[in-house]
């Protein structure tokens, strides 16, 4: 059952065009590719600092896996974010499909009920 104040977010997603739902979605994919570059820093910039202490190099050196964990999972992030567009656009259509479908639906239903009066 879908309630009243989900089915307004979706008709004012509907409402906002597929242009902007697509940059919302593009966003997400390149925050979910930030937090992993993130993580990916993380434990690499550790496993650098542990290794410098045991092999003796520089812990200066942290920061090569560190930027090219974040630098590396963002350029992936931003190149694939458009690559599943044909389907988001699809389900952006049959969704939205269906909502202008029962908001159709819903007016002619009133309309009905108005003219017997």
């Amino acid at each position: 059952m879908v309630t009243s104040r989900s089915a307004e977010m979706v008709r004012a997603e509907c409402d906002a065009g597929v242009a902007n739902y697509l940059a919302r979605v593009h966003g997400d994919h390149r925050s979910r590719y930030l937090k992993i570059g993130i993580v990916s820093a993380a434990l690499t910039g550790l496993g650098t600092v542990i290794a410098s202490r045991q092999f003796g190099f520089s812990p200066a050196m942290t920061g090569i896996p560190i930027a090219v964990g974040l630098l590396g999972s963002y350029a992936v992030g931003l190149i694939t974010q458009d690559a599943d567009d044909a389907a988001h656009v699809t389900a952006f259509e049959d969704v939205c499909g269906s909502v202008m479908a029962d908001d159709d639906t819903e007016e002619s239903e009133v309309d009905g009920q108005g003219d017997a009066e």
